[in-house]
């Protein structure tokens, strides 16, 4: 088996940079209002922000993989469904199935994506068909949604046009829509844990950084991902500090990860209680590392 490696692949670098020629040119408020984005700006998003989601999905499943069994429940699947939800021009779905099928090659996987800017819904298209065939990985499409979100119960709204989902992934986009869909990160567990499989998983992967609207994102997710988990029959299953605290109520506290030379990121993975129990036995308490660069612990657990 290879090994998973948190890097672009040389043939998809040489397809950013050399043949669209993208530019890597940051601008993180931009960042943060994609939906009226024209082609060039998607062109500048893939060649900016793609690269550090697309490695940050791939250390995501590598720590899945280290940290706990979950691809001793789900290596013998012959097709894994996922869906996107905000997929932009691809650098989450793309990381996942990549980081997905050298630890479980001989899968299928049938995707589903969903987001608001139909250019980067096209983009996003060009890489999975490229990624298929340069990686010889199986991949079919089922629905695939150009529309935008409005309010709460839209979230539940989507959710209603699947069924035993294996993966739903979304990055970096609900931090977009705060300021007029609040709690947007309960919303949007509460909604899509209803359709997952026995053994699915929700992964919510985010920036470091203030929203368009002005909350700290870290915070505000945990905040609505704790009470979302107290609310309902789920549990997170990373980072192992929120596995080791169901009722954690300290909604400034969230885990902070290094992804190279690339900014920051955070992430939570959440499946029904059940099946995480199988996976990740209830972690005991300690004194966890949350935050690498001001060596804070966690300080619910500690």
């Amino acid at each position: 088996m290879r090994t998973l490696s948190a890097r672009l692949p040389t043939w998809l670098y040489n397809y950013i940079y050399n043949v669209v020629r993208a530019d890597n040119e940051g601008d993180w408020f931009k960042a943060q209002q994609n939906l009226n984005n024209t082609h060039e700006e998607n062109i500048t998003y893939l060649g900016t922000y793609f690269p550090r989601t697309f490695t940050e999905v791939c250390r995501i499943v590598a720590s899945l993989n280290t940290s706990t069994q979950y691809f001793e429940y789900v290596s013998g699947k012959n097709c894994i469904k996922v869906l996107s939800v905000g997929c932009g021009t691809g650098g989450d779905v793309s990381g996942l199935i990549y980081a997905m099928h050298i630890l479980n090659p001989n899968a299928v996987f049938e995707v589903n994506l969903f987001d608001g800017n139909e250019d980067a819904l096209n983009i996003c298209l060009d890489v999975l068909n490229l990624l298929a065939k340069k990686e010889n990985i199986k991949i079919t499409y089922n629905q695939i949604i150009m529309a935008q979100l409005q309010e709460n119960r839209d979230f539940s709204a989507l959710a209603e046009r699947f069924s035993n989902l294996d993966i739903v992934i979304t990055s970096k986009f609900l931090n977009e829509v705060l300021d007029y869909i609040p709690n947007a990160y309960y919303s949007f567990v509460e909604g899509f844990s209803k359709i997952l499989a026995e053994d699915g998983i929700i992964i919510i992967n985010e920036v470091i950084c203030r929203a368009y609207c002005g909350y700290f994102v870290p915070s505000y997710m945990n905040s609505d991902l704790n009470a979302a988990v107290r609310d309902t029959a789920l549990s997170s299953v990373l980072p192992k500090p929120c596995r080791a605290n169901r009722n954690c109520r300290d909604n400034h506290c969230y885990s902070r990860f290094k992804n190279g030379n690339y900014n920051d990121y955070t992430f939570r993975i959440i499946s029904n209680e059940a099946f995480a129990d199988q996976i990740i036995p209830m972690v005991k308490p300690a004194d966890y590392l949350i935050d690498y660069k001001k060596s804070v612990f966690c300080r619910v657990i500690a």
